[in-house]
């Protein structure tokens, strides 16, 4: 009985590797595969980013620490600027041509937020322990967002915003 079962059971095994290891057929000539198309492109000079893109971000100085930005188009709708540092931390500014909408990507809630006007317009800050993860704000129908991986002390953050408002 013991060995038709231990049979029984190394047969449904070999079944199985068998199974699992069989790979994917390629399709029919004729038939399209479908994937996802990457909706980040990459551009060299925000003149390029702002031609696909229709409108232009103020560039800010590269915060220290952190090499020069990535300039990229998201779907043809968002331009972003992604500021690295060694460690792999990043700073992201972007802008959107949509008004009133949280651009940031970041949907962390943070226990600490802040109101300010800037002008006439209403800036958010998010982040923890008196420090800015998220700057959220809206110009002119532009949404605009920073965000950052290592949270900045409120004065970098203003810096960077008064920078790029």
């Amino acid at each position: 009985m013991k060995k038709t079962l231990a049979l029984i059971l190394c047969a449904a095994l070999a079944l199985c590797l068998v199974a699992c290891g069989k790979a994917a057929a390629p399709a029919a000539s004729g038939e399209e595969s479908t994937q996802i198309a990457n909706p980040f492109v990459e551009y060299e000079t925000m003149d390029e980013a702002a031609a696909a893109v229709g409108f232009s971000l103020s560039v800010p100085e590269t915060p220290e620490g952190y090499d020069d930005p990535f300039i990229e188009v998201i779907g043809g709708e968002l331009l972003q600027l992604v500021y690295a540092n060694e460690d792999s931390q990043f700073i992201t500014v972007r802008k959107a041509a949509i008004a009133d909408e949280d651009v940031s990507g970041d949907y962390n809630e943070y226990p600490q937020t802040r109101k300010t006007t800037l002008g006439d317009n209403e800036v958010l800050f998010k982040g923890a322990d008196e420090l800015v993860s998220v700057i959220i704000w809206s110009v002119d129908g532009y949404s605009y967002s920073v965000t950052y991986d290592d949270p900045a002390d409120m004065g970098a953050a203003l810096g960077l915003l008064m920078q790029v408002y």
